[in-house]
Order: C-alpha cells, then sequence, then structure tokens
C-alpha cells in the first residue's frame, strides 16, 4: 500500500467551531514528506466543528457519540491507519515541524514508544494571575518541577494531553485509553500504564501552542484542582473525580498577541513566524 499514512494525527473535538479551522491549518501546512492522515473526532457536537472540518479535502471526520475526551481518542486510535499517533488538542497550533520532530525521534530510538513535548498557552494575559501561571509553563518551571519529581520517585515521563505521541501497538499493548476517566488525569494514568509497555521521552523540539480557556474559567481554584489530581494519580494511579465543572518573556509574549487574530485566535501565520523570532532570539 504505497500511500499508506506513517502517521495519523488524532483531534478529539466538541464545539470547536472557533478553534478548529486554525488548528487544522497548523497540522496540514508542516514541513514533514512523508504521507500522514489527519483525523478529526467530532465528540457530540452540537456546532458546526464537523462541517468546518470536512470542508478540509485532506481531512477525515469520524464520529463518536459518547462525549469525554477518552472516548474520542480511543475512536481516533480504533480509525486510525498509520503505526504512529499523534494527538493533538481542537484548540492547539502545532509548529511547523512538530511531525518531522517526532517522525525522526521515533526512527532515531526503535527503543522508545512514546513521546511528550512543549506546551504554550497562547491566549492568557489579560490579568496578573493569568500572566503568572502561564509563564511558570513559558519558563518550562512546571515541566522541569514535574521531571523531577517522576526521577525522584522512579515514575515514568508525563505524556501531556495537548501534545503527544505514542506507537499504535504500544497503545494496544497498554489497554488504548481509559474511558473510565471522566475529569481529569486521563494523561497520566496513560503514561503510568505505558512505562509498564516500553520507554518514553519527553521532547523539548516537539511544541504545541494551546489556549488557555480552561484554566481561565476557575482561575487558581481550577488550577489546585488540576494540580490535585495530578499528585492522586502520581501517588495513588488513581483519578480526581469530580461533581461539577470544575522581561524578554514578555516581550515574548506581546508578540504573540499582537500576531493573534481579532477573535484571540493565534493564526497559523503567527506561530510560523513565532518560530523564526524564536531563532533569531537563540543566535
Amino acid at each position: 500500500m504505497p500511500n499508506k499514512p506513517v502517521i495519523s494525527v488524532i483531534i478529539p473535538a466538541y464545539n470547536e467551531e472557533k478553534y478548529i479551522a486554525e488548528t487544522l491549518k497548523s497540522v496540514l501546512e508542516q514541513d514533514f514528506k512523508k504521507p500522514y492522515e489527519v483525523i478529526v473526532v467530532d465528540n457530540a457536537s452540537t456546532d458546526k466543528t464537523s462541517e468546518i472540518a470536512e470542508s478540509f479535502k485532506k481531512v477525515r471526520v469520524v464520529f463518536e457519540s459518547h462525549k469525554g475526551v477518552t472516548w474520542a481518542r480511543e475512536k481516533g486510535f480504533k480509525e486510525s491507519k498509520a503505526e504512529i499517533l499523534a494527538y493533538l488538542d481542537a484548540d492547539s497550533l502545532a509548529t511547523p515541524n512538530w511531525l518531522s520532530v517526532i517522525y525522526k525521534t521515533f526512527r532515531e530510538n526503535p527503543e522508545l514508544i512514546a513521546l511528550s513535548g512543549l506546551v504554550y498557552f497562547y491566549d492568557w494575559q489579560s490579568d496578573f494571575i493569568g500572566q503568572f501561571l502561564a509563564n511558570l509553563f513559558e519558563r518550562r518551571l512546571v515541566i522541569e518541577a514535574d521531571r523531577l519529581i517522576r526521577k525522584t520517585l522512579r515514575k515514568a515521563e508525563f505524556l501531556w494531553g495537548a501534545n503527544f505521541a505514542v506507537r499504535k501497538e504500544a497503545l494496544k499493548q497498554a489497554g488504548g485509553f481509559n474511558k473510565n476517566i471522566k475529569f481529569y488525569g486521563e494523561d497520566t494514568e496513560l503514561s503510568l500504564r505505558l512505562a509498564k509497555v516500553g520507554k518514553m521521552k519527553f521532547v523539548r523540539e516537539m511544541v504545541v501552542y494551546t489556549s488557555a480557556r480552561r484554566f481561565k474559567e476557575g482561575r487558581f481554584s481550577n488550577s489546585l484542582v488540576h494540580f490535585a489530581g495530578y499528585l492522586k494519580e502520581l501517588f495513588f494511579t488513581t483519578p480526581l473525580e469530580s461533581k461539577g465543572k470544575r522581561k524578554k518573556i514578555f516581550s515574548f509574549r506581546r508578540y504573540i498577541f499582537k500576531e493573534s487574530l481579532k477573535d484571540k485566535k493565534l493564526s497559523f501565520e503567527a506561530v510560523k513566524k513565532l518560530g523564526r523570532f524564536r531563532k533569531k532570539r537563540n543566535r
């Protein structure tokens, strides 16, 4: 099968009509030259998410009526044709070399079964709290602290749900996604199970920009709930349940927003300019 994709990009989406187009543009305009497929899993949306996704000729839309990100990710897993699965949220933007980094890392390290990378927020600068939390990620403090904790506890590398890739066979051996998790921790729980199958790696060059809207809804309280869920998963391997909804860096962030769309969604063109901007700063 000459045109068989080497990577399946899977994007779960629930009512993402405001974001999905830019997300798909970022995925379809990659510098990756090998064949890959893009699957959008419409998770019972009531807006125009599927209609917008279907307007892209190279995108395949499938439907999962049972609401929940783990259900949607599992559906994408079952529908995929490639041996490498790359997961991205429907309000996120992949940098132009995202797939190239994933493919190269897997090819050069056959012992690896899963990868995860950096996640930056692009729409949280309106208040002090937002700037503080966003810059914890911008400066990689959250990520490095997590890696230190895991190393100390001899736990597996963490897979960020907004930015990870996994070998299909390894995911199958791990039992797929845990569809019983309804609130938080599906990525932490999955990383712990995948660790029993093989080796995972955190790749700094594997970068995604995502929306902070879910954190913004609850400010610190929402962040604390997520942190509590993370700790519960890490130490007790069971998810946290919830009955309800729960200077250079600053100039760098200002540059992001100057290139943003009027409704504060970051366009793919801005991401490409952003990549060039960062390279110049690092010279």
